[in-house]
Order: C-alpha cells, then structure tokens, then sequence
C-alpha cells in the first residue's frame, strides 16, 4: 500500500524491519515535524538512514520487497533480461553481497530453463577460485527468485575502458590473464561461460580488499593510487556457467532457442554463432581475445554493422590488425592475441592455462619492461593532407606557434593573470559562421563528394603523467582546463607558444573527469571518481591562498557538471539524482536535490536564459525539470534514443535541444520540450558524439564524436556540409571552444592535441 502520510511511512519501515529498533524510536520526533511521506523519506535519506532507492521504493508501497532471503537490499547496480542486480547487506553475516531478482514473468514463461538455472547455480556454487565471482545461495520466495553472489567493488571492463579509454598493454594482458585462470578452473569443473566479454569481467579494486598506505601529496601521488587500486586489481569472471541459462531464458532476443547462438555478436566465437551445442572452452578463448582487443583499442574487432552481420565477419574476416591501431603493442603480445582469435578453433590455444601462461612470459619480456602508457609519445611528423572541400568559415583559432610542439608543464608556474576575459592577449574582432559562408559551403559540395580532410594540428601539450579525462574550454576561447588520473588540474594560456598559467594539485583532489568553466571564466568546477567524497571549486585566477573550495557532503562521483547561464548555481548529476548548488563569494552551498525517474543521470546541461535542467540518462531518455527537490517531476520527457545519452546542446536562442547518444545517432527538440517528438534524426554516426555546438543561425549543428571525426550537418536533413579527421587513434576526452574553431582531444599518454577547424 503506497504510504499517504509520514504516520503509515513510518509503520510500513517499521514492518519491514529497514530500520534499526534505534532509529525506529528517534522517527516519533521527525513525524511531529513534517506530515508529508516524501518529506520524511528525504530526511532519512539526509541521515544514513535510508538509500535514495530504498527511499522511492518505500514510498511506492513495496518497502516489504526490500529484504528478501536474509538480505537488505541497498541499491541497483545493474540490469538485464532477467531482471535487477541489486547491492545488499546479508544480515546474519553482516556481509556486502550483490543480489540477482529474476523476475516474476521470466519465471511463469521458462519453468524448465528456471530449473536449468538452479541446477548450474549449484554447480557454480562449488567453485571457488580468486578470478571468479562467489555464488552463495540461490533460492526463491514466493514469486522472486534470487541469486547471492559476492559483491564486487569495482568496474567492470568495458566501463573502463569507457572512463579510462585504451588500457596501458601491460595492464590489459595481465587482466586477460587472470581471467584465463578463472576460466581453467572452471573447464577444469565441466563448465564453460559462452559469454565472455568486458562486461562480464570485473575488477575488484585492490584496497577494497587491502587498503594501501596512505601517500604524501606529491605529483604522482593520484596516480600511485589509482593503480593500487584498479591496476593491480583482481578479475572476476561474472556469470560463471550461468550464460546459457540465462540467455536461455532472456526474452528480449529470438537468439536463443535450442541449437541458436548464444553469446555477444561482438565477442562470440565463429562456431558458437553457428551451433551453439558445438562450443567448448575453445569459444571462450576466442572471445577472450576479442575482449583484449577491445581493452587496447576501446573498440569490438568488428565495430560496424548489424549483429548479423558482425557474426559473418566473425566467420570470414580478419580484424584490424593491432599493431595498426596501437603502434605500441609489442609483435609477442599481437601473436598472442591473433592465435587466441584464430577462426579455426584447432589453431587457438586449446586450454585456458596454456594462454595464461603465454600472456605471463610475455609480461616478462623486456619490450614490456616499464610500457605504461597506452601510446607511446615521440616528435610529431607534420602529414601532408588534401584540399579540403569549402567548408563553413570558423573563426580563427590564437596563433599557437609551432603546430607539432609538444610542450611541458613547468615547474615554475608563471602568475596567473587577473584580467577576467584574458586581456593579455592582443585583442582580435571575431569570425562568425555566417549562413552565406555555410550556402557556399553546400553549394559547392553536396552530401555524397563530401570527404573528410586532416584536421590541422596546431599544438601538443605535455599536460599530465596519465590519461586526461577531462577537459574545457574557457568562455573566451582564450584558456583550456585539463585533468586527468594523476589528479592534477591545469590551466594553460592559449598564447604564442600555449603555456601552462596555472596548477592546482591536491593529494585529495580525485581521479579528474568532469571540468565545468563558470560563465565569466573565473572559476572551475570538477567531477571525479574520488576517494574523498568530495567536489571542488577552484577560483583560478585569484594568486590567494583561500581560492579553492570543497562541496561538503556532495556524492563523491560526479558523471556531469554544468553552471547556470548567470553562474549563480553549478548542478552536478549523481546516480539517480541532480545535485543543484548555490555559489557565494567564499564557498558553494548545497541548494536543492531533483530525485529524477529511471535511470541513472549522466548528462546535466542548463537551457540558456531560462531556469530550466535538462537531463540525460543511462537508457537514453531525455528530461526538461525545473529545480526541485525529492518528488519533483520533470515538465517533458522525450524518448527515442535506445542507449546512454553523451551529449546535450542548446541553440543560442534556446529554441532548439540536441541530444546525442551510445545508439549512434542525434535528435533535435523543441528546446522547451513542447513536443514529444524529435524535430529531426541524424542516423549512423561514426564514433560516439562527445561534443556538440549549434552554430549561430541555428540551421548548422558541429559534431565531434570519439571516432576522430568532426562534421558541420544540415540537421533538418541529416546532410553533411563538411567533415574532418582528427589525426589520433585513442581519444580519452574531447572539447569543443565555444566559438566552433578549436577542438581539444585528450589522449591515454598524457597530451592534448589542439586542432583547428578554421577555414584556411
């Protein structure tokens, strides 16, 4: 029963036994203050009391269904066709589990393929191995049937790679070794997974198992822990014997039936595609070679096509060849994986154990010795590229100097400059794309003789010892922010040559991923995956000691931040939820949290000129929310992305919405979110959209998409006007200056490449 007030809240958490006889007794106060259910379930939610799932649950009236076989459950953590996995605490053990509910109409519709799934689950049971998730118990109550697994603290490895972008090769092959251990325990046992893929693989975090020493502030002190933590991590194969059974009964693919292939199109092996019942462990090795290939190159061996088609490829064709996409990848480790790929089964190594040992006397071989970075840096050779088709008149980007320059930070930093819009630099009048200068553009070429040309490098910056996650263009175009996994952020001078202008490096500031500009460029907002909960606000350009802020009690991971247009609130997407803050003159102050529905939110942008949040989530629905609070509900809803949403932009005028997504494509809204239905599709675009810009008339939408790939589109149409090619094979993170001239791409090896988009 759905709970009216804060009394019959109370008494439903009180039978569910959530709460302890403690806290029970300390609610009787909170209910003679507030009489509203939503309001009460915030303030335990605010206390520890209660998670925000457990909050929306207990407010829909299933509270009861929140301990279920001796386990509290906490929180969702992922989701299939079988239903919800969900983190759990199981009480008697007081032990952290995760907690599989196979739902109930999966369950009435494949009886015998729920029996299947016991039956494995018990055989599984009796595995144990470090390289393999623990299965506890497996049981149902009245309709829900479960699974115990023990509880990973860490990502699996396609998230990752999706973070973190190309794995050092070093750490990529002691990652498929470890999981070929795990599988030679279980072929050892009869069993066989028939799924393997990133995603399925985890990496417990080392200091969830044993915490590291505590490390003194130093530049590399960010780093050292990373490493500790997930490097050197522990890999756990999901699932174990349970693939079949489980994409047996999964009902969203007609994959499955008796005698189909079972599996990933794009890890499946070429025998398993064609009888599933003719697979063995030798499939499983296959398709843990096409999951290195994609820990090195953040790409499935056949990225393009349909799933059928991807299964022929899987038959006839031959992948790119490694060495091509990672120059790095020593000639031993590209033989490994060619024989671990190998179409004829006969030909791959016949045994998990004899690829774990190949993999370890790769890993002591000298070429490997010390390989850290996914890409090895050298002088940069400037590439004669082709006449460029007439593309759209960008404004033109600072004169950078010498375009090929790779550039150090420097030890000593020099002042940072005091001037709001960086008036050091010789003023110069700004370019616009014109609408004459894009009619032009089309006119002179037309959608099928456009072909990408070579973006122009214009500088290289040596900006961080590891991967740079995140990076941001100041408003004036005139700065860049970097940040990366050594947690530090700098600020560099886009002068003659750029030059590092500021440097802020904390022991405690977080794995940098997110950077948010304020609208008047004076201050730096930062995300991160951080192991000190918490959010930073720099003001960069203030030679003071007291110019960088914390966000006390902010979550401690953030998937997107983003100022108000007037820079008075930053919001900064967590989970499920959009933390809104105020800023002040001292310290930012915690504002209003919007509890939004369904999946978790990982795109945040502000509608210019209005007060309006725009929201992009994990299943690729788009929201429209005025600020709230817990029960807020969003003003539109648009649905027509299929995957996780990556990017958002607004027209100058705010008429218009883009989104782009995981699914390949880019919708355009009404900005106000008035219709429900996209204005128009761009379809099959190449990469991921990470980047997007409308230009000045609205009529243009600039795209950049992790593929390298940058293209001026006639959105109503989907027609290309002109493209270019970022001249980088591994892209960690990309930005685009607000004036459309400049893109920065982030690299696994530290630098930033800075292109120019300016018509010549």
């Amino acid at each position: 029963m759905v709970p009216t007030n804060a009394i019959e809240l109370a008494e439903a958490l009180r039978q569910s036994d959530l709460l302890s006889r403690q806290q029970l007794a300390q609610i009787a106060p909170l209910i003679s203050q507030v009489a509203d259910p939503q309001e009460l379930a915030f303030a335990l939610v605010q206390r520890g009391w209660l998670t925000s799932y457990q909050a929306e649950q207990s407010l829909a009236g299933k509270a009861s269904e929140l301990v279920i076989g001796g386990c509290t459950l906490l929180e969702p953590i992922g989701s299939g066709g079988m239903g919800l996995v969900l983190k759990g605490i199981q009480k008697r053990l007081n032990r952290t589990v995760a907690v599989k509910l196979i739902r109930p109409d999966v369950v009435s519709k494949n009886v015998g393929a729920i029996r299947r799934f016991r039956r494995e689950a018990m055989a599984v049971a009796q595995l144990s191995h470090p390289n393999i998730v623990i299965i506890y118990d497996a049981d149902e109550v009245g309709e829900i049937n479960y699974l115990v697994m023990e509880y990973v603290d860490g990502p699996d490895l396609g998230r990752l790679v999706g973070e973190t972008g190309p794995l050092p090769v070093t750490m990529a092959a002691e990652f498929i070794r470890q999981a070929a251990l795990g599988l030679q325990h279980a072929y050892e046992a009869g069993l066989v997974h028939r799924d393997i893929k990133p995603s399925n693989l985890l990496v417990a975090r080392r200091d969830s198992i044993r915490k590291p020493a505590k490390e003194s502030a130093g530049p590399n002190s960010g780093w050292h822990l990373w490493w500790d933590s997930v490097a050197q991590g522990i890999v756990k194969i999901l699932d174990m014997g349970l693939a079949r059974s489980e994409a047996e009964i999964e009902s969203q693919t007609s994959l499955t039936r008796e005698g189909a292939m079972l599996g990933t199109p794009d890890f499946v092996a070429p025998e398993q595609a064609r009888d599933a019942s003719s697979a063995d462990i030798r499939a499983d090795i296959y398709s843990l070679g096409c999951t290195f290939y994609f820990l090195l190159t953040g790409r499935p061996p056949f990225p393009e096509g349909t799933a059928i088609e991807k299964l022929v490829k899987h038959q006839i064709e031959q992948p790119a060849p490694i060495e091509q996409l990672r120059p790095d990848v020593p000639a031993s480790v590209a033989g490994v994986m060619r024989k671990m790929m190998a179409k004829d089964a006969s030909r791959r190594y016949q045994q998990p154990t004899e690829l774990a040992d190949a993999l370890a006397e790769v890993l002591t071989l000298p070429a490997l010795h010390g390989l850290g970075p996914a890409v090895t840096v050298g002088a940069l050779t400037p590439t004669p590229t082709p006449s460029p088709p007439t593309p759209p008149t960008f404004p033109r980007a600072p004169n950078l100097g010498d375009p090929y320059s790779i550039l150090q930070p420097s030890a000593n930093l020099p002042p940072a400059t005091p001037s709001s819009h960086g008036s050091t630099l010789t003023e110069q009048p700004v370019a616009v794309v014109t609408a004459h200068s894009l009619q032009q553009a089309t006119t002179d070429t037309t959608v099928e003789d456009v072909s990408p040309v070579e973006a122009r490098k214009i500088a290289v910056l040596r900006a961080h010892s590891g991967p740079v996650m995140a990076l941001a263009f100041a408003p004036d175009c005139r700065s860049l922010a970097t940040g990366g996994l050594d947690r530090s952020l700098r600020v560099w001078y886009l002068s003659q040559p750029p030059r590092e202008q500021a440097l802020l490096q904390e022991p405690l500031l977080g794995d940098l991923q997110r950077l948010a500009f304020s609208p008047n460029g004076q201050t730096i907002v930062t995300g991160a995956a951080s192991f000190d909960d918490r959010m930073w606000c720099w003001h960069w350009r203030k030679p003071l000691r007291q110019d960088r802020f914390t966000f006390d009690g902010a979550p401690s991971y953030s998937d997107s931040v983003a100022f108000s247009p007037d820079g008075a609130v930053v919001a900064s997407a967590v989970g499920e939820s959009v933390w809104c803050w105020t800023m002040t003159e001292d310290a930012p102050r915690k504002k209003t949290v919007i509890r939004t529905e369904g999946a978790d939110v990982r795109m945040v942008a502000f509608r210019p000129e209005h007060s309006n949040i725009v929201t992009g989530h994990a299943d690729g629905a788009v929201q429209i929310w005025k600020a709230g609070w817990l029960g807020s509900r969003p003003i539109a809803n648009l649905d027509g992305h299929s995957d996780c949403i990556t990017c958002l932009a607004f027209s100058s005028d705010s008429a218009l919405l883009a989104s782009a997504a995981k699914d390949h494509t880019v919708r355009i809204w009404d900005g106000a979110g008035a219709s429900k239905k996209a204005k128009a599709i761009i379809p099959e675009i190449r990469g991921i959209v990470r980047q997007m810009l409308f230009l000045p008339d609205s009529q243009y939408l600039l795209t950049i998409s992790d593929a390298g790939q940058a293209v001026v589109w006639t959105w109503i149409d989907g027609g290309r006007v002109c493209e270019w090619k970022l001249s980088q094979s591994i892209i960690c993170s990309l930005a685009l200056s607000n004036d459309g001239g400049t893109v920065a791409a982030g690299s696994s090896d530290g630098t930033v490449t800075l292109y120019d988009l300016a018509a010549e």
